[in-house]
């Protein structure tokens, strides 16, 4: 009937016929029903969002509830109930409206995100990578969704895949900080520790008052055999956050003692005892410190 509603437009009304006629009205009313029906819907969702915003989530609840029972297709309502569900933690109710999502419109993006962050925190990891994949399907612009699915491969042992979708995350967003830290943790799990401090330095860079971002650079040099570096890093990132020192000290402990064992090597013995003794002072238990030092001490002594 497009053709006959043009004519009315066109002010071609009185050509119509009377069977025409009462189609186009027909059609017009149900245009307008859907209209005000939509209206009606956005109006409610927004009462939902207002209570949302202040807090008050049990209101919320209850006017998507509203909403759905006078619109059973309103996506908004189900989405943002199940949001509200998420965030509370019933994540159940949550995934039961999720699921009327997609069912009624499976293109809906953001959905398939939701679902894959609660499958990720119940551990159901491969049920969770399935949703990143449908949600990057629809929306491939999206760096959080590559950096997520990234952190799950990493957590699964698959370091190669997740590198690769930690660098698209970089790709799309150079200043994500978090995608950084687990592709550097993951070139460091690979052996391949001057990629992982390149990552842990650009993480710095981003983060400059990050104890940890300090500490997992330093772990990185001292793998590299780069330990005055190693012993800067640990430093600072004491000086950051003191409370890491219960952490750190048996680290920094390694750290010296290998050092130790570099000077030792090198016939720099005054040196090599030095460290020997740093590395006792941070952790009296290294008992390859003590042996160290020792077999130096005597060395020098029968010299």
């Amino acid at each position: 009937y497009l053709p006959n509603c043009t004519k009315y437009y066109n002010g071609d009304i009185e050509t119509m016929g009377s069977g025409e006629m009462m189609r186009f009205h027909a059609v017009l009313l149900v245009l307008m029903a859907l209209a005000c029906s939509s209206d009606e819907d956005a109006a409610c969702v927004k009462e939902g969002e207002v209570a949302a915003n202040e807090g008050d989530y049990a209101s919320a609840v209850r006017i998507y509830t509203r909403c759905i029972r006078s619109n059973p297709q309103s996506v908004e309502s189900y989405f943002k109930r199940g949001s509200i569900y998420m965030e509370n933690g019933q994540q159940d109710r949550a995934i039961q409206d999720y699921a009327k999502v997609i069912q009624l419109n499976p293109q809906y993006a953001r959905v398939y995100f939701k679902l894959a962050v609660i499958y990720t925190g119940k551990e159901q990891l491969d049920t969770a990578i399935q949703h990143y994949d449908r949600f990057i399907e629809i929306d491939t612009t999206d760096p959080e969704a590559y950096k997520n699915r990234g952190f799950i491969y990493k957590k699964m042992g698959q370091y190669a895949t997740a590198i690769q979708d930690l660098t698209k995350a970089i790709d799309i967003d150079p200043q994500l900080a978090a995608a950084y830290n687990i592709r550097g943790d993951s070139y460091q799990v690979q052996r391949q520790y001057k990629s992982a401090i390149e990552d842990f330095t650009k993480l710095i860079e981003l983060q400059p008052d990050s104890a940890i971002a300090y500490s997992k650079r330093a772990n990185s040099y001292v793998y590299d055999e780069q330990y005055e570096r190693a012993t800067d890093d640990f430093d600072r990132s004491l000086e950051l956050n003191p409370a890491l020192s219960i952490l750190l000290k048996p680290r920094m402990s390694e750290t010296y003692y290998k050092r130790g064992m570099l000077y030792q090597s090198q016939g720099r013995h005054d040196r090599a005892i030095l460290d020997f003794s740093k590395a006792i002072e941070l952790d009296p238990d290294n008992e390859r410190a003590l042996n160290s030092r020792q077999t130096v001490i005597s060395l020098l002594e029968t010299n």
